[in-house]
């Protein structure tokens, strides 16, 4: 009897357990920072209608921390034809970091059309030394592979005074910030080092709100649409990003 009791309770240890290894989030979870731990699989879903040509589809994230299990899956509400339901896309942890996760509502045969749907998490792989937060903060950000769709820092040669306007100084130092004529493109000057070139590439003609924060520091803002936006905080000095989070108004 004893010996039937231990069975009973490593099965249901082994149930319980296996409860952690999934995390399934929705479009409420839009926006958010999850946790993911190794072994676990981050499971989404997302209502749509194949029928109306519109369909989800994974936008980008970094596929060194990420790994898309099998295609995409749809799950119909009910039987009857038209209906809608849920798109399925399962990933699971390849490493440890930190990755933006974005999907996109479209048609896929037209792919140059605005997307009517996005959905966009960021996703913080833990690994064996706990907590991503709590791991090594100063990363250079052109190392990061998962920003090249978002943020895309690069060294530049000087570029000359004449194709650039909106210089605004840090207010102590010898750094300033301006934007290159006829893009959105913003350029960090640093004296005699190397200029930055700062850019995102995916939301090209959105303005990139900028302002200095202290003599090193700079601010940077993007909006996506009226209410959802992103902000990050980037030491020119050390060629670090410090902070990055995204932004709601609450509507």
């Amino acid at each position: 009897m004893p010996r039937i009791l231990v069975i009973i309770a490593l099965l249901l240890m082994f149930f319980s357990i296996s409860k952690l290894h999934a995390l399934e989030l929705t479009e409420r979870d839009n926006g958010q920072t999850v946790k993911l731990q190794q072994g676990e699989i981050l499971t989404l879903n997302l209502e749509g209608n194949p029928t109306t040509g519109y369909m989800w589809e994974a936008a980008g994230y970094n596929k060194n921390l990420l790994v898309m299990q099998g295609e995409s899956g749809f799950l119909r509400d009910a039987e009857r034809p038209g209906s809608g339901g849920r798109f399925v896309f399962r990933f699971e942890p390849k490493g440890t970091g930190e990755t933006r996760l974005q999907l996109v509502y479209i048609r896929p045969w037209a792919k140059k059309d605005r997307p009517i749907r996005t959905f966009e998490v960021v996703v913080s792989i833990l690994g064996e030394e706990g907590d991503y937060n709590l791991q090594k903060n100063y990363q250079p950000l052109f190392k990061r592979s998962d920003d090249d769709g978002l943020l895309r820092i690069s060294r530049i040669e000087r570029i000359p005074p004449s194709r650039l306007t909106g210089e605004v100084a840090a207010p102590v130092g010898f750094y300033s910030a301006a934007k290159e004529r006829g893009t959105e493109n913003l350029v960090v000057l640093r004296g005699s080092q190397t200029a930055l070139k700062i850019s995102v590439p995916a939301f090209a003609k959105r303005p990139l709100d900028v302002r200095w924060l202290n003599a090193k520091l700079l601010y940077m803002e993007l909006w996506f649409d009226p209410h959802n936006g992103i902000y990050w905080i980037f030491d020119i000095e050390r060629e670090a990003l410090l902070m990055s989070e995204l932004m709601n108004d609450g509507m």
